[in-house]
């Protein structure tokens, strides 16, 4: 599917629209949860069960700050909110509604990353990974086409965090 500027989309679960941002393509129109599975949640490092991480910041041409942009509690739960903005799936790519929801929760958790909420280490950055790789199958991508985008992911996410 060809995404068309200014329009609104509901795929898998994570209502958005496109933007005419210079630097973002998407933004959230309505919040977005997550439940990382248990498996993935526990490994991270920088994750306590009581103490969620948070990421805050400003919307588009907006001086008005929106806290907890992004909320990743200790029991894997990653809230994204309304207004968040992401760029999509980086690189040679043509976004579709089988990498929207894994590029939104790749991109939300490597901002965590990059702002150094959580740690920014390999551990974190391989299980963010997968979990993009298993978001990409679940939502319908060929496990060929998946494994294309994580070698991408494995390869080059490093200078984005």
């Amino acid at each position: 599917m060809k995404y068309k500027k200014g329009q609104r989309y509901k795929v898998n679960g994570v209502s958005f629209r496109v933007t005419n941002h210079k630097k973002w393509c998407y933004a959230l129109t309505d919040d977005y949860v997550y439940h990382i599975p248990f498996e993935f949640a526990k490994l991270y490092e920088g994750i306590e069960e009581g103490d969620p991480v948070r990421l805050s910041g400003k919307l588009e041409g907006d001086e008005k700050k929106l806290d907890d942009l992004v909320v990743l509690k200790g029991n894997g739960t990653l809230i994204i909110k309304k207004g968040y903005f992401w760029d999509g799936c980086s690189g040679p790519t043509i976004d579709t509604d089988t990498n929207q929801r894994g590029g939104l929760v790749h991109d939300s958790i490597y901002q965590l990353m990059h702002y150094k909420l959580i740690k920014k280490n390999y551990k974190n950055r391989s299980l963010t990974d997968e979990l993009f790789y298993q978001l990409l199958i679940k939502d319908g991508m060929t496990p060929f086409r998946a494994k294309y985008f994580w070698c991408g992911v494995r390869g080059f996410g490093f200078l984005f965090i």
